[in-house]
């Protein structure tokens, strides 16, 4: 997700906490959804924006060098 995404749930988040301050009954419930909110931030916030990801082809590893199979029948 982009960085506006998480910067909204982070509003959302402080909006929830502001709410939670003002009223006790509500309080573990807008608790929970700041917590969520702010995880799925912090989670939004580490994954890149690009859909793409590494191949084993755009790893630079070195071609393996396997063996000719030999059958175990005579």
């Amino acid at each position: 997700m982009s960085e506006i995404d998480a910067d909204l749930d982070r509003a959302a988040a402080a909006y929830w906490l502001s709410v939670a301050s003002k009223s006790t009954p509500e309080k573990n419930a807008a608790l929970a959804r700041a917590a969520n909110l702010l995880r799925d931030a912090r989670a939004e916030s580490r994954i890149p924006d690009s859909a793409r990801q590494p191949t084993l082809n755009d790893l630079e590893a070195p071609p393996l060098d396997v063996p000719h199979r030999r059958r175990l029948t005579p």
